[in-house]
């Protein structure tokens, strides 16, 4: 019969004992010249004694084993080309079973892959005399519930969730170091700034990238943001330049803060990075009181060294109306 279609490209002729016992059983039969029944009985029972001894078949799957024997043997007896083609359905289907049980325990979530696959073999039982694709639709039908319980085993898998997890972090903090690096090269500005930028706001974006990647609303907005942020600390020698700064504070004080609380940030560098920006929009805008901005639009602003240390400690923003020092 020939074999199945399959997710997988080639079958390895050593990938189990009992594939590896029928491809010496072809070269024992050819060499000795006999195909009687009786050669072949011995030979697919010995296939099976090797089987059941497998330590990795939990006493469960091994009934599911001794349900094949029967269509085994019937096709083996009729066909020499079990013994002959690595991609013989029966050839794939001993593969397939203890690739299978090699990934199966009899307790908790396997209990239903067993059931399932027992019943597969009951079918297989029951149409192989009549039916000249039972096997390679046993073979198919088992291949594709072997795929969807190593997904769900790899989903249940707590170290490969942590490696994933852990790639995904690796994966956000390229990202975010990479948009910091391009906006920070060849930058003049205050330590405490780059510190800033450098530490709290890059984990900013990097909970912003886990939040839906480099296309999500989340990174978006935390790029927006530093952006804003740097376009806010260059000289403004204009009237209509202090008054575009004096109309972007409110919301930009706000999305700095509300980052900064979303993290576990040093409560120390963010009162720093607030009290300094305070002094250089003040030194900006010359003199005018930036001591406190307020959007009239949201009503959200923001004081900007009152509280700001009990803010970041806490990891809330403080999001009321501010009021003058």
């Amino acid at each position: 019969e020939p074999a199945p279609a399959s997710r997988r490209t080639s079958v390895d002729v050593n990938a189990t004992t009992s594939t590896l016992l029928l491809w010496h059983a072809k070269d024992e039969l050819a060499r000795e010249q006999v195909n009687s029944d009786s050669i072949v009985t011995a030979l697919v029972d010995s296939v099976f004694d090797q089987w059941l001894q497998d330590p990795r078949m939990c006493p469960a799957w091994k009934q599911v084993i001794m349900k094949t024997h029967a269509p085994i043997l019937a096709v083996a007896l009729r066909d020499p080309a079990v013994f002959s083609n690595a991609h013989h359905g029966v050839r794939v289907l001993i593969d397939l079973i203890t690739e299978f049980g090699i990934t199966v325990n009899a307790e908790g979530d396997d209990k239903s892959s067993i059931q399932s696959v027992s019943a597969i073999i009951d079918h297989l039982a029951s149409t192989h005399e009549t039916s000249p694709d039972a096997f390679a639709t046993t073979c198919r039908h088992l291949d594709e519930l072997l795929y969807h319980h190593e997904e769900a085993a790899l989903h249940r898998d707590e170290w490969l969730l942590k490696l994933l997890d852990t790639e995904e972090r690796e994966g956000a903090l390229v990202a975010a170091n990479q948009v910091i690096g391009q906006r920070l090269q060849q930058r003049e500005m205050s330590s405490v700034f780059r510190a800033f930028i450098q530490t709290i706001w890059r984990d900013v974006l990097v909970r912003d990238f886990l939040d839906g990647g480099e296309r999500g609303a989340s990174w978006r907005l935390g790029v927006a943001t530093l952006d804003e942020l740097l376009k806010s600390l260059a000289p403004a020698s204009t009237k209509e330049q202090k008054t575009a700064l004096l109309s972007a504070l409110p919301s930009l004080i706000c999305l700095l803060q509300e980052g900064v609380s979303l993290i576990d940030a040093d409560a120390e560098l963010s009162q720093r990075f607030f009290t300094e920006l305070e002094r250089v929009h003040a030194d900006t805008i010359r003199g005018r009181a930036v001591q406190t901005v307020a959007d009239p639009v949201t009503g959200c602003g923001m004081v900007y060294t009152r509280q700001v240390k009990a803010s970041a400690k806490a990891n809330t923003p403080d999001l009321s109306p501010a009021t003058a020092l």
